[in-house]
């Protein structure tokens, strides 16, 4: 009986943690990217919380291992003018970075779902262990609300001046910004590897 509690306690746990899986994705079949030859790559971070951009493009700095620059940095104020991105175009070249990754919020879902009750009686079955089983083992099943949070992901290649990859991820109930952004850049990088699109990963 101890063995069915803990496998129900450990199942409730594991619905209610993170998970983040690509939903759709697209690539330049013409495109193949080698990670030994990716040098520099800036993060831009589209949200409208000024401390969530720079948590987001920090995190993605560390995870890049010495090759990203946060926007926040390399990029100022939010309306540019055509001279600014002409400006930020010719940096870009300039100062050797070879990608540029957009990532923004497409849409937050929300579902509700109903979770059984669960019910242990004893030996003596259903009825013969209700009167004195219930109350201690039942736990009455209810309805719960789960958010989707749908993020985009854009590579830019410097040198092509294109879009290059591009692919969507869902991640339900995130709790931390920095786990989910983690999450999600190992769903992008698993899938540009399995496609073929990312070689000698460098992550």
């Amino acid at each position: 009986m101890n063995k069915i509690i803990f496998a129900i306690l450990a199942l409730s746990l594991l619905v209610s943690c993170t998970s983040t899986e690509i939903v759709s994705s697209w690539r330049d079949p013409a495109t193949i990217i080698s990670g030994n030859q990716i040098d520099k790559i800036l993060f831009i971070a589209l949200v409208k919380n000024e401390s969530y951009r720079r948590v987001i493009e920090d995190k993605l700095v560390a995870l890049s291992k010495g090759k990203g620059l946060a926007s926040y940095t390399f990029v100022t104020g939010s309306n540019l003018t055509k001279n600014d991105k002409e400006a930020i175009a010719q940096r870009l070249k300039a100062d050797g970075v070879d990608l540029v990754v957009i990532m923004r919020l497409l849409d937050v879902k929300a579902e509700t779902r109903y979770v059984p009750g669960s019910g242990m009686y004893g030996h003596g079955g259903y009825w013969g262990g209700y009167s004195y089983a219930a109350p201690m083992y039942y736990t009455p099943g209810y309805y719960t609300t789960d958010k989707k949070y749908l993020v985009e992901t854009n590579v830019y290649s410097v040198k092509q001046d294109k879009l290059v990859w591009s692919g969507t991820t869902s991640s339900m109930n995130p709790s931390r910004i920095e786990t989910t952004t983690a999450e999600i850049t190992d769903a992008v990088i698993d899938k540009m590897t399995k496609e073929g699109f990312l070689l000698n990963k460098s992550k």
